[in-house]
């Protein structure tokens, strides 16, 4: 398969075309597009496409003249997307779900974040007994290389408990986003016990701007700290909340459809563009015809 840029706007194309023709063409249309009104629309409709197939934002890549080219990371970020399902396809297969994105949040809770009912860490067996309740990220470790990372969708159905945590984290926000209300209670009464006055401090602000409850009544009896911040949860899960993610793939489907749609009637009618001359000569000759 060629990479010009004209083929491009069919759907056609895009269902066969692989990560180093994509960014070929790219490249090619980029080049071009100050000179061919098919380059330049070839341009905008490959970044409309690479955003609704494959959430590549080509404005976010960086263009340094010492490293590789917007081309360059379009196909080496195509490539990780195809690498990425192979390598997941198998956990797919077993009833595991399987995230693009490293999830994070009260619905998906880290291994070493979890515990089994003896009390002992959560081991590939435990993972195994229920995919349905695990979620699976590809990630990479220190060699490049794929590696699964688990993350609980349910806790409470795995068997799984959750540790008092280090109490380091309660400085991170990102650890508030997934903390249990427990773990909040007893992060708090473990803070007062140590006398850490700014620890305390911070704890009861996070608690107070988070939930509106003011954690200094409840000093001493975290069970009911606990109860009340369960509480102010369960009256918010009453509400309905949009899921925004939910949302965003119904977008990115829809802006496909779309897109598919109209290429194709003009696919249909024959009217693409013609490919885009890819040297000056054959430029010449597409202008004198």
């Amino acid at each position: 398969m060629k990479p010009c840029p004209g083929p491009s706007f069919s759907p056609r194309w895009w269902s066969a075309a692989t990560p180093d023709v994509v960014a070929q063409t790219y490249r090619t249309a980029q080049a071009w597009k100050n000179d061919s009104p098919v380059a330049a629309g070839a341009v905008v409709n490959l970044d409309d496409q690479l955003a609704a197939r494959f959430g590549v934002d080509t404005a976010t890549l960086t263009v340094d003249a010492d490293g590789p080219d917007v081309a360059a990371q379009v196909a080496a970020t195509l490539a990780d997307r195809a690498e990425r399902q192979q390598f997941t396809q198998s956990y797919r297969d077993r009833g595991f779900a399987v995230v693009d994105d490293r999830p994070f949040g009260r619905g998906f809770i880290p291994t070493w974040d979890l515990r089994q009912s003896s009390g002992a860490d959560v081991d590939q067996a435990t993972i195994d007994v229920e995919p349905k309740h695990w979620a699976v990220h590809a990630g990479r470790n220190d060699l490049g290389e794929l590696v699964p990372e688990y993350f609980c969708t349910d806790p409470d159905a795995a068997g799984l408990t959750r540790p008092v945590p280090p109490l380091h984290l309660v400085y991170e926000d990102w650890w508030w986003e997934m903390a249990a209300e427990h773990q909040i209670a007893k992060a708090h009464e473990q803070l007062m016990y140590n006398g850490a006055t700014y620890g305390v401090a911070h704890v009861r602000g996070q608690i107070s701007r988070r939930y509106g409850v003011d954690a200094q009544k409840f000093a001493g009896t975290p069970d009911d700290l606990h109860a009340r911040l369960a509480a102010v949860v369960a009256e918010r899960d009453k509400a309905p909340v949009t899921d925004k993610t939910d949302n965003d793939r119904r977008d990115a489907a829809a802006a496909i459809t779309a897109s598919s749609a109209s290429l194709a009637h003009q696919d249909a009618r024959g009217d693409l563009p013609a490919p885009t001359p890819t040297s000056p000569g054959d430029a010449e000759q597409s202008d004198g015809a």
